[in-house]
């Protein structure tokens, strides 16, 4: 069976601004969005066969907190790839699940597009092609944030997701704290107030200009939403930020992982034993810059 190995990054959103709600139900966005160096990885297999069979076992410390049937991402991106082949295939996913769930850094739709991009490599040895244009429809369907994932780079993203602009990003260094678990849903769903976008675009020029962030300029616009709803999330952010005060800390996405941007690697290590040592899981991370994987 041919068969290829694709990271799936982690994904921190620097700044999201919520500007509306849609009469589809959805809401626009403007946000910057950046891969990180904290991934699952995917072996991905497709062999013809006689009927379609999906197959995904699932491993690593994260494991066992994410659904291991049809409603995992990764095993719905399998069926769409299993229709765009337009053949029976037998599609086997081995993931390994290092990305927290639940986390607002977008772990499940980063395995859904790897198994997007390997049915792109795979493809050809089953005699077929699927387009780009395909690939972008099919993780459209998926979810809002599987198109940034599919990109695998730095995005401007506008719309629900599906509006996707490469964004000029040097390499950053973010520490990563795990504060909860949040649902995207039903936070997006309390989100009462909205935004112009002009805190995103600030932070997308001053990104362009090869600058370091403005604290002031990062942080995403439902973290009061995710507050209400998940309130033990509030009161992990406050104990974060009270045990390490020096850092300001942006909730990334809905949540319930928040990070601060420092300067240089040492940085990054120390501040992520500091957060460790207040109890919260944590890692140094650098920011995928445009061309790294």
């Amino acid at each position: 069976m041919p068969e290829t190995t694709v990271p799936a990054h982690a994904k921190i959103n620097l700044a999201l601004e919520v500007l509306g709600r849609r009469d589809d139900g959805f809401h626009d966005i403007d946000t910057i969005i950046v891969p990180i160096d904290w991934n699952d990885s995917l072996v991905i297999g497709i062999d013809p066969s006689n009927s379609t069979e999906i197959v995904l076992e699932i491993s690593g410390p994260s494991g066992p907190a994410v659904p291991t049937g049809v409603e995992n991402l990764a095993h719905k991106a399998a069926v769409l790839v299993a229709g765009l082949l337009g053949r029976a295939v037998r599609i086997t996913i081995r993931l390994r699940k290092e990305i927290p769930p639940g986390s607002g850094m977008g772990g499940g739709s980063s395995d859904a597009a790897a198994v997007l991009i390997a049915a792109g490599r795979l493809a050809p040895d089953l005699g077929a092609e699927l387009a780009d244009h395909e690939l972008y429809e099919a993780a459209c369907r998926l979810g809002s944030d599987v198109p940034a994932a599919l990109a695998d780079r730095p995005c401007h993203v506008r719309g629900r997701g599906e509006r996707i602009e490469v964004a000029r990003v040097p390499g950053l260094d973010i520490v990563v704290a795990v504060a909860g678990r949040s649902g995207t849903g039903p936070v997006y769903a309390a989100v009462d107030h909205f935004t112009d976008g002009a805190r995103v675009e600030a932070l997308a020029a001053t990104l362009a200009a090869g600058h370091f962030p403005d604290d002031a300029a990062m942080g995403s616009d439902l973290e009061a939403a995710a507050a209400v709803v998940h309130p033990d999330l509030a009161v992990a952010l406050a104990r974060l930020r009270a045990a390490v005060g020096d850092r300001t800390w942006h909730l990334t996405g809905s949540g319930g992982a928040a990070f601060a941007v420092v300067d240089g690697r040492s940085a990054a290590e120390e501040t992520a034993a500091q957060v460790l040592a207040a109890g919260f899981p944590a890692r140094a991370c650098r920011s995928i810059a445009n061309g790294e994987h």
